[in-house]
């Protein structure tokens, strides 16, 4: 089995600038968004991935892998409700 030079740079290339380039998106998206809202869009990370293999690959997910995505969802769900439910109570506050 022979791999071409070429196809062997672009995945050396590849392997390196991905990684690399989603850590430096992510510490420059600080600038722009809460931090507890960015470790929301992390943590759904595993299930966009999840989510992209079955349509790309035709994997099926197994029990596991479903369970943890569900309880990702519902995880994600929780925080932003909570987050919207601190703000109207803030603005209640304000105007009492």
């Amino acid at each position: 089995m022979t791999i071409d030079t070429n196809t062997l740079l672009y995945i050396a290339i590849g392997s390196f600038m991905g990684p690399f380039l989603a850590v430096l998106c992510s510490y420059y998206s600080f600038k722009y968004i809460e931090l507890s809202i960015l470790n929301i869009i992390i943590s759904s990370k595993s299930v966009l991935v999840i989510i992209g293999a079955f349509f790309f690959f035709n994997a099926i997910m197994t029990e596991n892998q479903f369970i943890g995505g569900a309880l990702t969802i519902v995880g994600i769900v929780v925080i932003s409700l909570a987050k919207q439910i601190n703000k109207l109570l803030d603005l209640k506050k304000k105007h009492d």
